[in-house]
């Protein structure tokens, strides 16, 4: 079944039609023509939207003007649906000039329907922001002690986190609460602070 896609260069960029080809999976029959101008803003005469199927394409330069290229578009489609044996002809295009055009060719019985296109969605890259912890712990942030705290479940050997961000004694028994709750956090503080001022050299 051989289809036809005219193309409204004023109101399909590229990249939507790029898109549009990718998706649809023409066959070798198909055909797309291109109608553009030279203040439609696109840049089609120096853009192949195929590179493996240029003979599909043909780019049209028409004359610019308001309406111009819609009404060049509509006579154009009435001359192809007369020489070329299409059984189905689509116009590219996100104008609702051309539903007049669709309902005449329906009439004489002949496939024509409209195809919009949406803007291709431009995908989003989050930064990836590193947070550094800061060894203060009473000038942590919530997200900083979350990260510790994240870091400490997974650790084999817990006590080298409390050591990692650490810089004090006082930072120590805020690492013990923080990550080990109140009362826990003490007593593990108390059974382990002589060794905790070793590690400081505290007298």
């Amino acid at each position: 079944m051989n289809k036809i896609y005219l193309v409204d260069g004023e109101n399909i960029a590229p990249k939507m039609l790029e898109g549009f080809v990718k998706k649809k999976k023409l066959s070798g029959k198909d055909q797309i023509h291109i109608l553009y101008t030279k203040n439609s803003g696109n840049d089609y005469k120096n853009h192949k939207v195929f590179t493996k199927k240029k003979k599909n394409t043909i780019y049209l330069e028409v004359d610019d003007g308001k309406n111009a290229l819609d009404f060049q578009l509509s006579t154009y489609l009435g001359y192809i649906l007369g020489v070329a044996p299409y059984e189905k002809a689509y116009i590219i295009a996100n104008d609702k000039g051309y539903e007049a055009t669709v309902s005449f060719c329906k009439t004489l019985g002949r496939y024509v329907k409209i195809i919009t296109l949406d803007s291709p969605k431009e995908e989003k890259k989050e930064k990836e922001v590193e947070i550094t912890i800061n060894k203060k712990a009473h000038k942590r942030s919530e997200e900083e002690w979350a990260l510790v705290a994240k870091e400490y479940k997974k650790a084999k050997h817990k006590k080298k986190v409390l050591y990692a961000y650490a810089t004090s004694l006082n930072d120590l028994y805020l690492n013990c609460i923080h990550l080990l709750g109140q009362k826990e956090g003490v007593a593990y503080y108390r059974d382990h602070k002589s060794e905790f001022r070793a590690h400081f050299k505290v007298i």
